[in-house]
């Protein structure tokens, strides 16, 4: 679980994006509790064949004839059991899998978009969503455990209509054989009832192998997830930095999620230090990519991103990102203190220090009126808060660092007008010695930036002059 959980990570932030969170989590926690559950039965599996063969053995020294014929009925049903039920328990396994994962995703859909689902008065209908999900895993979960049961019954029949076949033809044969055989038939009943338990546990255990095989090949390809994208994260080869003091600068930068849909087009911008800096455009024009891109979240199809006279790529990223404040639109808070998740910007901060960041975030004074104050628990997502008070703790926790850059992507627009206009004079104070970018669709703050670049259809405008 944690190797899995440490490459969901450094992997891919695109390829992570396109997964739904509840299927992230039923992998990460429900299939590698079962992988670890089918592991175990490895050892079961071993120790069932090795009293089979422990019985089988005994038998050879008691009666070799017994033996011979236990050995070839049991070897020759477990062969058949095999083949018959392993393309079928596959099948059901797949099936469980992929509903387990639909499954999780719903429910946590369900739970993460509450207020949407008694907004709209859909309670029912997702509710009906989850029932048929739950009700064809039951179904599944009876055709396994019915097909699991399977092989002790017909063994068993099997077995008994041998029998009564021997005494049968034995009893009606004239030769008077019967009363000879009585002693070998007592050992080979014997010896097949104590055969047919740990015949039943082998087979059964064989069917669970079959039966987890979607779920192995789940976790093997999670394990061997490729997170070369991220290799610059924590890696001792790449250069740390420890301070920004320089522009940010992209040379013909492009960038695509996808071969067909260019997002940026060999774009030329630069973000002077010390400066404001504004980009503005249409839903879905790509301005929040930029700022994906600086934080290394993204790697550029084409193009450069130069920081202090390097490749952004030269760096390891996690010493870059310390030096970088972002804010969103929709900050996630975690659920804990409003101390603790100020503190998340920079762990070893004192009380002092997050005191002055919510100072400069403009949150000290209603995290001062509430009972715990900055103990005050902030809920799942931090909804126990207003969205302005939830966006005033994000600032707070990028003031905390201390940045060299500042980027705010819609990061007022949860702010009341006066909040608003009191954040933007801090902003322009923290310009004098931080590059700041602000991305945004309200052109009413650009008044005092010194740079406004508009982007649209992949491409960048200068309108700063």
């Amino acid at each position: 679980m944690l190797k899995i959980n440490n490459n969901y990570m450094y992997c891919s932030y695109g390829d992570l994006l396109k997964e739904k969170q509840g299927v992230l989590v039923n992998n990460l926690v429900f299939e590698t509790q079962k992988a670890a559950s089918g592991i175990l039965k490895i050892n079961e599996f071993f120790i069932s064949l090795c009293m089979v063969i422990s019985y089988i053995a005994l038998m050879f020294f008691t009666d070799l004839l017994v033996a011979v014929i236990c050995f070839l009925i049991f070897s020759l049903m477990f062969i058949i059991f095999s083949y018959l039920g392993k393309e079928k328990l596959a099948e059901f396994g797949r099936k469980e899998l992929n509903l387990n994962q639909k499954t999780n995703a719903v429910a946590t859909e369900n739970i993460s978009a509450i207020r949407q689902v008694r907004t709209f008065s859909i309670e029912e209908k997702v509710n009906k969503i989850l029932k048929d999900y739950l009700k064809k895993l039951t179904s599944i979960s009876i055709k396994y455990e019915f097909i699991k049961t399977l092989p002790r019954a017909i063994a068993e029949i099997l077995i008994f209509s041998i029998i009564i076949g021997i005494i049968v033809f034995l009893h009606n044969d004239n030769s008077g054989l019967l009363n000879s055989y009585i002693p070998i038939l007592s050992v080979f009943i014997i010896a097949s009832q104590r055969l047919l338990g740990q015949f039943n546990h082998l087979i059964s255990t064989k069917y669970s192998f079959d039966f987890y095989k979607p779920t192995f090949q789940l976790i093997s390809s999670l394990l061997q997830m490729n997170n070369t994208y991220n290799i610059g994260v924590n890696n001792k080869k790449k250069k740390n930095i420890n301070k920004i003091d320089s522009d940010i600068i992209f040379n013909d930068v492009s960038f695509h999620y996808d071969k067909r849909n260019k997002i940026l087009n060999n774009i030329n911008i630069k973000f002077r230090k010390g400066k404001i800096s504004i980009i503005y455009g249409p839903s879905g024009s790509g301005k929040s990519t930029v700022a994906d891109l600086i934080l290394g979240l993204y790697k550029p199809n084409k193009g450069s991103i130069i920081i202090n006279g390097e490749n952004i790529s030269n760096f390891d990223l996690s010493s870059l990102r310390n030096r970088i404040g972002f804010i969103s639109q929709d900050n996630y808070l975690f659920h804990d203190s409003i101390l603790e998740n100020i503190k998340v910007g920079r762990r070893d901060a004192t009380i002092d220090e997050v005191i002055i960041a919510s100072e400069q975030a403009q949150a000290y004074n209603f995290i001062n009126k509430l009972p715990n104050r900055f103990e005050t628990i902030v809920g799942d997502r931090g909804l126990l808060l207003s969205g302005g008070q939830k966006q005033r703790i994000a600032i707070a926790r990028a003031m905390i660092r201390n940045p060299d850059i500042l980027i705010f992507d819609e990061a007022t627009s949860a702010l009341d007008i006066d909040t608003e206009k009191r954040l933007m004079n801090i902003i322009y104070n923290l310009s004098k010695n931080k590059t700041v970018i602000l991305i945004t669709h309200k052109m009413d703050i650009i008044n005092k930036v010194d740079n406004i670049f508009k982007i649209e259809n992949g491409f960048i405008q200068d309108l700063s002059n």
